[in-house]
Parts: C-alpha cells; sequence; structure tokens
C-alpha cells in the first residue's frame, strides 16, 4: 500500500512514517518486514535489491528510470515517458510491480501510476505529471515569471528546477 514519505535530504539520517522507515534514502524497511536498499554511483540510483533480489536500473538522459534488467543482463521491464512525465508506456516488471518508485528524473513517484495527478516528490516541492508543472510555487523565486513552471517550459532538453541542459 502506497503511503504519503516524508522529504527527506540525502545524508546519514533516520527518518520514519506510519509502516515506513528510511535511512538517508539509501534504506527502506516497511511495515509488512520488507527492506529495500538502493545503490547509488554519481548521485544516481543504478540499482535496488527488494527481497533478496538485484535490479539494476537504466536510465536516460534526464535520469529517468526507462528499463530494469537482472543480473544475468537480461532486461525484465521498460518504459518511456511522455515529455512531461507521464507514463507512456510500460513493459515487463515496470508494467506491473515495479522494483523502485524512482521513475521519471530519478524522483519517487508519491502514488501509484494511476494516481489522477501523477505526483513526483523533488524534495523541495511536488511535481504533477498530469498539469506538467509544479503544484506549489517556488518559494525562492528562481523559476521567473511563472513559478510553478518546470523546466523553463522545455521538457525534453532541460530538466527539473534547476533547469540543467541535458544534451
Amino acid at each position: 500500500m502506497w503511503r504519503r514519505r516524508p522529504r527527506f535530504c540525502k545524508c546519514d539520517r533516520l527518518h520514519t512514517a506510519p509502516g515506513w522507515v528510511s535511512v538517508g534514502g539509501v534504506y527502506e524497511k516497511h511495515s509488512d518486514g520488507s527492506l529495500v536498499k538502493y545503490y547509488t554511483a554519481v548521485n544516481k540510483t543504478i540499482a535496488v535489491r527488494q527481497a533478496g533480489t538485484l535490479s539494476y536500473l537504466l536510465q536516460d538522459q534526464l535520469g529517468s528510470t526507462v528499463g530494469v534488467m537482472d543480473t544475468r543482463g537480461a532486461v525484465t521491464g521498460t518504459q518511456t515517458y511522455w515529455p512531461y512525465g507521464a507514463t507512456r508506456s510500460s513493459t515487463g516488471v515496470l508494467a506491473g510491480t515495479a522494483p523502485t518508485d524512482r521513475q521519471y528524473t530519478g524522483q519517487q513517484q508519491e502514488a501509484p501510476a494511476s494516481d489522477a495527478l501523477g505526483l513526483y516528490d523533488y524534495k523541495a516541492r511536488f511535481y504533477s505529471t498530469t498539469l506538467g508543472r509544479f503544484v506549489s510555487a517556488d518559494a525562492s523565486g528562481g523559476s521567473g515569471p511563472n513559478g510553478y513552471e518546470y523546466a523553463d517550459g522545455r521538457p525534453v532538453g532541460l530538466r527539473g528546477p534547476e533547469w540543467e541542459h541535458h544534451n
């Protein structure tokens, strides 16, 4: 069951919510006793171990999870996205119970894909793939005249609130 998760920084701290505990964004323990471990390299999540199964995450230029590979190198699922992040198509494990909830631009999806708003947690604020914008204004004022806008209105060549170029 999906639950609202508290926002947390990537640091060595313990974070809890009903039915869920996170240690620095690397380990998650759920109320059913299941443990999820994330492996990162160069600030990107590259693998996840859940229920004893290791899965490698394949990412595109924006850091979105576009595939999952098992330890033998076989692709077990693929996923594509529309320009503002809504899921376009899914196959294999990504069409069912994905091994990770870190999907579009590598951010945590707050609810299943069937959720009406398609919310992603960008740590400082939430982004809706349905609306194609953030659901709250940028408190720092760094988003220009439209504080709710995502990627300066150009989601294919820019990414996230920091508007980094990815060519």
